[in-house]
């Protein structure tokens, strides 16, 4: 709850009166890599079979309020790109690139990109786009 309502306040501090939608945007790669980290809490014993069994359905029943991306050609060019620009300064890794990739190639003027991730904000910083620490 701490992180949703971390992400309201900043929204709200954004000046934006006449924000009506937060768009939200998950790439088909992280869709599966959250669904392989759930998996692996119950093979690893951290969670008992009904417990998986509720969070994928919670998961599921949100996946369809975001827009999925499908990732192509174009997306993991522009990835490659900002691992050879930010790789050896920033230590930015591949799927840190890929999301941040997906985000610059399909956002609009107004899109922020939202993270809790260090790394990916001094990438956002230096690339002078909007962006929300959580």
């Amino acid at each position: 709850m701490k992180l949703k309502e971390n992400l309201k306040h900043q929204i709200d501090q954004l000046n934006t009166k006449d924000l009506r939608m937060v768009k939200l945007v998950l790439d088909s790669l992280s869709e599966n890599e959250g669904n392989i980290k759930k998996s692996s809490k119950y093979r690893n014993q951290e969670i008992v079979k009904t417990e998986l069994n509720i969070v994928l359905e919670a998961v599921n029943e949100q996946i369809d309020s975001f827009n999925i991306i499908t990732i192509g050609a174009d997306i993991m060019e522009e990835t490659g790109s900002l691992i050879t620009r930010y790789g050896q300064y920033h230590g930015l890794r591949t799927l840190d690139a890929l999301h941040i990739a997906c985000w610059m190639l399909l956002k609009e003027n107004d899109w922020y990109f939202v993270s809790s991730d260090k790394i990916q904000l001094a990438v956002m910083q230096e690339l002078s786009a909007n962006y929300i620490y959580v």
